[in-house]
């Protein structure tokens, strides 16, 4: 399974859109990846 990090920056809407891309990835068989290397970044 694939892995991707979300670096968010600033106020609650830059986390609501963070959360809401993480879903497009969950649905797509992906993990949340706590390492500062994963092989996507966004």
């Amino acid at each position: 399974m694939s892995s991707v990090a979300f670096y968010t920056l600033g106020c609650k809407v830059n986390f609501y859109d963070t959360e809401a891309i993480w879903q497009l990835f969950k649905n797509e068989a992906m993990n949340k990846s706590i390492s500062s290397r994963p092989p996507m970044f966004i």
